[in-house]
């Protein structure tokens, strides 16, 4: 809600970018700093699951432009929805690599704060591998800056997905906290069902604070022990890092880097013939 994302042309190079600009009055904590965050964050990453970011431009008018890579593919928000609930392996196909970003980040002593299905793109790669990628650091926690992001008092981030000591803003926060993010991700891959989804912010918040998840059948109980441990209310009963979460996800699963790597090549397919298919204008969208 706070800006556009174009496609455009470098006119020396032909190449095609993305560009995301502002759409709001700059203001303190608004979207200036958002973006401003986003550049230099994307000086300190290198990772093919971190969407890159070229350049941090800024008009006469103020306008602030970010100049991006453009990525074929959708969001996992629109192909979870279109999708319903996911096997196993492709639920892990997808997390898995999110995770890996996520470790990348945390060694660089960033915290994403809103990792959620709007923030993970599947991206088509040349090579034939669906990569999903990270989006919008723009409330990330920075290295230094042990500050919380907020507006008139309150956490920014997506209510649902975000952890328990984000919403009480207790002690410091760090990756345990992604980590707990991405396990609400997964539980709503495999279920079709976002566990702390209500019908308010304020509602989703409380239940994220108070609703303790119950085992679903579609969830194989050897995967569902990890999956309760990322989704604890307390931070040290989570996995110790992303990392950790995504070697306990393989071995639950009985999966390894190449049969997921089969997994994200295969994802090519169906994306395409989604992303090739007329519009269906009764359709609510992509």
């Amino acid at each position: 809600g706070m800006g556009e994302v174009w496609v455009a042309e470098n006119r020396d190079t032909g190449a095609e970018l993305a560009v995301k600009m502002a759409t709001v009055p700059a203001e303190p904590g608004g979207s200036s700093l958002r973006f401003r965050r986003e550049a230099r964050l994307a000086a300190m990453l290198a990772h093919r699951g971190v969407v890159r970011i070229f350049d941090l431009v800024e008009e006469a008018d103020g306008t602030l432009v970010l100049v991006m890579e453009l990525l074929r593919g959708e969001t996992l928000e629109h192909y979870a929805r279109r999708r319903g609930p996911l096997a196993t392996r492709e639920a892990t196909a997808i997390v898995v690599p999110v995770l890996a970003a996520l470790a990348h980040a945390h060694d660089a002593g960033i915290v994403h704060r809103d990792v959620t299905p709007a923030n993970v793109f599947l991206a088509i790669d040349p090579d034939g591998l669906v990569t999903p990628k990270l989006l919008d650091f723009g409330i990330a926690k920075v290295p230094a800056s042990g500050a919380s992001h907020t507006v008139d008092g309150r956490a920014l981030g997506t209510p649902r997905y975000m952890a328990p000591e984000r919403i009480r803003e207790q002690g410091a926060i760090d990756g345990r906290s992604d980590v707990f993010s991405v396990g609400v991700i997964l539980y709503e891959l495999l279920t079709g069902v976002c566990p702390f989804a209500a019908s308010t912010p304020a509602a989703s918040l409380a239940a994220v604070l108070e609703v303790v998840v119950d085992p679903d059948p579609r969830i194989e109980p050897k995967v569902w022990l990890e999956l309760r441990r990322s989704l604890s209310k307390r931070p040290y009963e989570r996995h110790a890092s992303a990392l950790a979460m995504a070697v306990a996800l393989l071995a639950a699963s009985g999966e390894t880097d190449a049969s997921l790597s089969d997994v994200l090549r295969q994802l090519r397919v169906c994306l395409e013939t989604h992303l090739d298919a007329p519009a269906d204008p009764a359709s609510p969208g992509p």
